[in-house]
């Protein structure tokens, strides 16, 4: 099986691993984990697939005297997402295979980031897997 990744960003994914190089966290909160991890593989953006997206007023809230919008983001449709290739996987943006979703195409073929490693800063370094939709 091939797997692409058509997000902005080189994944690059990570095992736990005892014996791991790398030091992440991963969940929030109390329920967050530290551990050891390795890399499995890191996978180089091969392009990047979007939904289209417009912005829609849905009315307005009062903030210390002050009107603010309130707006709503529309997801519209996935133009350059490829078709679906026996064999190959995509790794999309979780709005990409949402917009794909809501206009009907299959997204057998679609793979979203998983769980998400942080370093100390907070910043992601890596991923665990990945999510269907």
């Amino acid at each position: 099986m091939t797997i692409k990744n058509l997000t902005p960003h080189a994944l690059v994914l990570l095992a736990e691993d005892p014996a791991g190089e790398i030091t992440g966290s991963v969940g929030f909160g109390r329920g967050a984990r530290t551990g050891q991890f390795r890399i499995v593989a890191e996978l180089a953006s091969e392009g990047v697939a979007r939904a289209t997206t417009s912005v829609e007023a849905v009315g307005t809230v009062e903030v210390n005297g002050q009107t603010v919008p309130v707006t709503k983001t529309v997801f519209g449709g996935t133009g350059d997402l490829p078709a679906p290739v026996e064999g190959v996987r995509l790794v999309v943006s979780l709005i990409t295979a949402s917009a794909a979703l809501a206009e009907g195409r299959s997204t057998d073929d679609l793979l979203v980031v998983g769980e998400a490693v942080r370093d100390e800063g907070g910043r992601i370094i890596g991923v665990t897997g990945f999510g269907a939709v």
